[in-house]
């Protein structure tokens, strides 16, 4: 008898953890992929993550990484834990070099610590705090957007294995 694997979030979340690599361009920059072996489903997954109006990101890879790890680490840690709160558990972009580079990499990331502002009281203590909300917020839409594709997975009873 085959025995078969209960597909959930967590599993889809920890396969997909450990899909993600590291590269180097020419430049000497370090960006976040899918190994090409990936399955179709992980593709679909970073697609959805990256809404309707961007095109592959850097940054969006990066916090799409951050999501699996969080979901992950989160379930692990809280195994009847409602995956919403793994929004928690989001790794933080402390320097000041990821905070520009951040910014710099898109010209409508400002919009980001503008709704940032927003949400925490129109003021930040310096600029590396705005950015930092800015950076946490689309964090959290991308942690979003993950959660959601990976609920769609687990309906469809998708895994590689």
């Amino acid at each position: 008898m085959v025995e078969t694997q209960t597909i959930t979030v967590q599993s889809l979340a920890q396969e997909m953890s450990s899909a993600f690599e590291r590269k180097k361009r020419d430049s000497g920059t370090e960006y976040v992929v899918l190994k090409d072996d990936s399955p179709e489903w992980m593709r679909d997954v970073c697609m959805a993550s990256h809404g309707d109006e961007m095109l592959p990101d850097d940054w969006r890879y990066e916090f799409i990484e951050d999501a699996v790890d969080a979901l992950e680490g989160f379930l692990k840690d809280h195994e009847d834990g409602d995956p919403q709160e793994a929004d928690t558990y989001l790794q933080e972009y402390i320097y000041t070099y990821q905070q520009t580079g951040w910014l710099h990499s898109r010209v409508d990331r400002y919009g980001y610590c503008d709704d940032a502002l927003e949400e925490f009281g129109g003021q930040a203590g310096s600029l590396s705090e705005a950015l930092q909300r800015g950076m946490w917020m689309e964090q959290r839409e991308v942690f979003g957007l993950v959660l959601s594709a990976l609920e769609e997975e687990e309906v469809r009873g998708r895994s590689n294995g």
